[in-house]
C-alpha cells in the first residue's frame, strides 16, 4: 500500500499535488509501520547486523524521496540534494509519532501541514490550500 502511494505522488504532474500526494504518502508508512521503524532503530543500535539493514532501508527511503523530488528541479527553490535532506528531516517517524500520539493532533491534520510545509519550504510556487 505504501509503494501505491509512492507511484501516486509520483505520478502527479502539478509540483504542489505531488508533495501534497507525499505528505499523504509519509502518513500512511507511519500510520501502518512507525512503531517498526522504532523497533528497527533501537535494534540498529544494539546488533551491527541489523545496522546495516537498517542502513539500506533508510537509503531506499532517500532514494524514492531523490525519485519524487529529481523531477521538480525546475521547481524547486533549493538545489535537489538540499530538497531531500529538508524532506528527509521533516519526516522521520519521531515527528509523525510526536505530532499524533503525543501532542495530539489527528493524522489528517498532520498530513495538510507537512503537505504544506514541503510545499512552501521546497518550492517557487505559491502554494495555496485550495489547489
Amino acid at each position: 500500500m505504501v509503494a501505491a502511494r509512492h507511484a501516486e505522488a509520483r505520478g502527479e504532474p502539478d509540483p504542489p499535488g505531488r508533495l501534497r500526494r507525499a505528505a499523504h504518502w509519509t502518513r500512511r508508512q507511519f500510520e501502518l509501520g512507525a512503531d517498526v521503524v522504532l523497533v528497527h532503530q533501537e535494534a540498529a543500535r544494539a546488533d551491527a547486523r541489523v545496522a546495516v539493514g537498517w542502513r539500506a532501508a533508510l537509503e531506499g527511503r532517500e532514494a524514492a524521496i531523490r525519485a519524487l523530488l529529481q523531477p521538480l528541479a525546475a521547481d524547486l527553490a533549493i538545489p535537489v540534494g538540499e530538497a531531500v535532506d529538508l524532506y528527509v528531516a521533516l519526516t522521520v517517524a519521531e515527528v509523525y509519532r510526536t505530532l499524533v500520539l503525543e501532542r495530539g493532533w489527528e493524522p489528517d491534520r498532520t498530513e495538510a501541514g507537512l503537505g504544506e510545509l514541503l510545499c512552501t519550504k521546497l518550492l517557487n510556487a505559491v502554494c495555496r490550500r485550495d489547489v
